[in-house]
């Protein structure tokens, strides 16, 4: 390397130093703005429930405790209950590229 820097002439090595400083600035930069973004969750997180965690993961105030079964209550005829919805998928048949269908080769006679 310090071959090239002795027989490079001054607008090499400026252009070098110009390049190591862009990184620096786009290095500098990036990790400012992560931080950045960072900084504002942390900020939008505290303002919200006053600590750093994710909304959903605590429960509201207003939801009710769910109900344990009881231990009497063993057959139950579906009304407390809610039978989930049944879930239907769309499936769609997977096409097939018909495959040709080939007659036998027709025989040519030569005459010579």
């Amino acid at each position: 390397m310090n071959e090239l820097l002795l027989a490079a002439d001054g607008a090499a090595k400026e252009g070098l130093l110009w390049i190591l400083v862009l990184l620096l600035v786009c290095f500098s930069a990036v990790h400012a703005g992560r931080l950045a973004l960072l900084g504002w969750r942390a900020v939008k997180g505290a303002s919200q429930g006053g600590s750093y965690e994710k909304q959903e993961d605590k429960p509201e105030k207003n939801e009710k405790p769910e109900k344990k079964p009881s231990p009497q209550g063993d057959e139950k005829h579906g009304e407390d209950e809610k039978q989930p919805a049944p879930v239907y998928l769309l499936v769609e048949k997977k096409r097939v590229k018909k495959k040709p269908k080939y007659e036998e080769p027709k025989r040519i006679d030569l005459k010579e």
